[in-house]
């Protein structure tokens, strides 16, 4: 599951924000993480600006861009989900 993490967004000091919610999707299944992404895509009003296969890769990459709303897996393999919603309030 390495490697699969994304960061979508530019960096937010040389960009207008945006009116859309900027999402973090945290989800270890391929299938449901792709078929949320493709549902949010499919709307104006989300801006998806990360994409994390596990807990570890979302705290890795999340100091990169700003984050409205975090769809999180509360099952993940590496990060009790539970645990992780504590750790995102840290940052």
């Amino acid at each position: 599951m390495e490697g699969v993490a994304t960061s979508i967004a530019n960096d937010s000091s040389t960009q207008p924000r945006s009116s859309r919610t900027r999402v973090a999707i945290i989800e270890d299944f391929p299938a449901s993480r792709e078929g949320i992404v493709r549902i949010l895509e499919s709307t104006a009003d989300f801006e998806i600006v990360l994409v994390a296969a596990s807990g570890t890769e979302f705290l890795r990459s999340a100091g990169s861009c700003e984050v409205d709303v975090c769809l999180l897996d509360l099952s993940l393999p590496d990060i009790d989900g539970v645990e992780l919603i504590g750790r995102i309030k840290e940052l």
